[in-house]
């Protein structure tokens, strides 16, 4: 139980604004999957397109769905700070409203969850174009370093072998549709209230306090 209510292992937290062209798309790729697992908050900042008629419509057909839409536009750090406090599962995954997971994710992500029960978890991302057409893999550790890796982040010699291990600026949970957070990591730390929308909440996941992490090779995950 969490806030009187089941908590469920995995909450997708997915911020938009305009993005009524994608949306549906990214709803699809977690909805293919076992929903008796995840729930997925969707908080609209007051979208002007049509948003609002797509969510509604994924609402009635699916009760893992909840949307919550904002009166006023403010900016997306602000939006994800509230749509986070909607959650309710044990893991946060925060995601971008055009973003797609790849087919048999929940199998994936629910095996390292179990196995390595770590504050966080790195996902290595596929660079699509409009038609989400993949093209570039954008892998976070370097070619040389491409099994799994765990991270003892209080270890301060294991944690700087492991940032010469990165290649990107997605190893140190820089991007927030990269990381699956425990949900009181997230919710013991300070939220930025002053956040002024220019970095995606990255801020805000690069403050938590975390003391373990996995990072996966650049196997498509996502």
């Amino acid at each position: 139980q969490y806030r009187g209510k089941p908590m469920k292992l995995l909450s997708f937290v997915i911020p938009t604004y305009n993005f009524g062209n994608f949306i549906g798309a990214t709803l699809d790729s977690i909805l293919c999957e076992d929903d008796a697992f995840y729930e997925i908050v969707v908080f609209d900042g007051c979208s002007t397109d049509n948003t609002e008629e797509i969510l509604k419509s994924y609402v009635e057909r699916h009760r893992s769905i909840k949307y919550v839409r904002s009166k006023v536009r403010a900016n997306i750090d602000v939006d994800l700070n509230i749509a986070i406090q909607e959650a309710n599962g044990e893991y946060i995954w925060t995601l971008s409203a055009d973003d797609l997971l790849s087919p048999g994710w929940l199998g994936v992500v629910l095996s390292a969850i179990r196995e390595k029960q770590s504050d966080i978890f790195l996902l290595p991302a596929i660079h699509c174009d409009f038609q989400m057409v993949p093209y570039r893999k954008y892998q976070i550790l370097r070619r040389e370093s491409q099994s799994d890796v765990s991270v003892n982040i209080n270890d301060s010699k294991e944690f700087i072998n492991y940032l010469d291990s990165i290649r990107t600026s997605e190893g140190v949970f820089s991007f927030c549709s990269a990381c699956l957070v425990k949900s009181s990591k997230i919710l013991s730390t300070e939220s930025l209230d002053d956040a002024n929308g220019t970095n995606t909440g990255c801020t805000h996941i690069s403050n938590f306090n975390y003391d373990s992490g996995y990072v996966f090779s650049a196997e498509e995950r996502r």
